[in-house]
């Protein structure tokens, strides 16, 4: 049976399956495993099974995402996940990578920041966030990417991969977006005013990327403590 995305998903999957291949998983297409929208590729570990990653195209978009609750092992699917994450931005990444993002419950906002040193974890941020309760988790992936920013000046960091998945982290940063409120014109100022080089790297929230799933969970966590 042909399917319209065929080419898409059988070409993104490849891709990926060599990705995976080149830093030691075993990946291969799962035969038969093509839908519209979908395509599985099965994962070893060991010449074990690690379980499948589901790799799902969105043409309106012409974007792709992946799911890994059919994986069997936490190490490979989080392997895995950085890979993915990595691909389309790899050419613009540096040593220091960080990951913000942030959440609201029950009337409250919280944040949660990651930071890498070339690809591996060296510290966690969390925290609530007093106010401007009107912009939801906006309002906490602000606060994360200023308090990492900070942490990475105080630490004589030059050069950052900022990885965020609300458009106005960037925008208002860059003066793209307008500011209307005390909490982005501040946001804007303290960006332009750092001397840290950051590169800014979208990430599509809940599309498999490890570290970003990783971060939205401890902003999560950081509104219950």
């Amino acid at each position: 049976m042909k399917y319209p995305y065929e080419k898409e998903l059988n070409g993104k999957a490849e891709k990926f399956c060599a990705l995976l291949n080149k830093n030691g998983i075993d990946a291969s297409v799962l035969k038969d495993s093509l839908r519209e929208y979908s395509i599985k590729i099965g994962v070893k570990k060991d010449n074990s099974s690690c379980g499948y990653i589901n790799i799902y195209y969105k043409s309106s978009k012409k974007t792709f995402r992946i799911s890994t609750h059919e994986m069997t092992d936490i190490e490979t699917t989080r392997k895995c996940g950085e890979i993915w994450g990595n691909d389309d931005t790899a050419h613009n990444i540096c040593d220091y990578q960080v990951y913000v993002d942030g959440s609201y419950r029950n009337g409250i906002v919280s944040y949660g920041a990651i930071i890498l040193k070339n690809s591996s974890e060296i510290k966690r941020m969390a925290g609530i966030v007093n106010g401007y309760a009107e912009m939801n988790q906006v309002a906490g992936e602000i606060y994360a990417a200023i308090e990492a920013i900070k942490w990475c000046e105080s630490n004589n960091i030059n050069e950052i991969s900022v990885f965020y998945d609300y458009d106005g982290i960037r925008k208002w940063a860059t003066g793209e977006w307008k500011t209307k409120n005390s909490l982005t014109k501040e946001y804007q100022k303290f960006i332009q005013g750092t001397q840290l080089k950051i590169n800014w790297h979208k990430v599509d929230s809940h599309s498999g990327n490890f570290w970003n799933e990783e971060t939205d969970k401890l902003a999560k966590v950081a509104s219950e403590i």
